[in-house]
């Protein structure tokens, strides 16, 4: 039994998964936290407290449209909860560092010891059910490996259906994704979009196409995955994927990267969902798992947060 599968046993039935959508509208996000290791290969040794707003408290600005540059209110994302830099010391930016830590080491052991051929810098982060907060999760852990200093970080949104991290953001483009895929001769670098966040670039979903499926399949989007990760090896790419339930996009993905995280709703996500996701990423070079709101009892109160755990899922 794999450290993956594993994991999942340990989770055990736990309930039924909210099906609403991530953010379709200003929607809560994290509450106070704590942080719960899930697998045994790389686990957190202590637990951590954080908070976070329980919604979103403040409206974003107006899109701006940027022709290769794009403003991201980072007050509203502060305001959020986010861990911008203004939000350096509160506990979720702490959480997120003890998240990253691990990733980032995985990714220097690929790069000195070769990866099945697959980029090393390049980490999907999907979930098994819509609901479980992959979003906010791709969009804080770009913002804290992004305040790294020898690291850059393009944020990539492939969850085409619902051009999520676009909106979180408070940005509007000509151009994305499937713009790349779907238009020959259109080069990476008329549609990632520079931000006035220091070292941090985004690449948005690009417009909602019949064969989506299909593009993200195609050895046109393997091409274009590996370009946008040798194009600096110091850059990490995080990749927004849709849930492993929503269709086939994320695990045809999942075979394109170095690093699959899978987000984990504490006491909502099935036991059956999420061994169906580890079958769909059955063969990965390297899978983890984050464990999102999970619930204990600490000094009389219920607290949510992020667990992490690292490990290779058996082929």
């Amino acid at each position: 039994m794999s450290t993956i599968e594993r994991a999942a046993a340990r989770l055990g039935a736990i309930g039924k998964v909210r099906a609403e959508p991530f953010l379709r509208e200003p929607a809560p996000i994290a509450e106070s936290a704590s942080t719960v290791p899930i697998a045994s290969d790389v686990a957190l040794e202590e637990p951590l407290a954080l908070s976070a707003p329980p919604s979103f408290a403040a409206k974003f600005s107006e899109p701006h449209i940027g022709g290769g540059y794009c403003e991201i209110d980072v007050n509203a994302l502060t305001v959020a909860g986010f861990a911008t830099q203004e939000n350096v010391n509160v506990e979720i930016a702490a959480d997120l560092r003890r998240i990253k830590r691990p990733l980032l080491m995985a990714i220097k052991k690929s790069a000195a010891l070769g990866n099945a051929g697959l980029p090393h810098n390049l980490i999907l982060i999907t979930s098994a059910l819509p609901g479980e907060g992959k979003t906010f999760v791709s969009i804080n852990l770009a913002l804290s490996v992004a305040a790294e200093v020898d690291r850059s970080v393009l944020l990539v949104d492939a969850d085409v259906a619902k051009n999520d991290v676009a909106r979180v953001l408070g940005v509007n483009y000509e151009a994305g994704l499937t713009d790349l895929l779907n238009r020959d001769g259109l080069p990476p670098d008329d549609v990632v979009l520079q931000t006035n966040i220091d070292s941090l670039s985004f690449l948005p979903s690009g417009r909602m196409l019949p064969n989506v499926d299909e593009l993200f399949a195609s050895d046109k989007m393997t091409n274009l995955m590996r370009e946008l990760a040798e194009r600096d090896p110091s850059r990490i790419v995080i990749v927004d994927a849709p849930p492993l339930h929503a269709g086939t996009e994320a695990g045809v993905l999942a075979r394109m990267v170095g690093h699959v995280v899978v987000l984990v709703e504490a006491d909502q996500t099935p036991q059956s969902a999420l061994e169906d996701a580890m079958h769909q990423l059955k063969g990965c070079h390297s899978v983890s798992m984050i464990l999102n709101k999970a619930r204990r009892r600490a000094s009389d109160h219920v607290t949510y947060g992020y667990g992490y755990g690292y490990g290779k899922q058996g082929s």
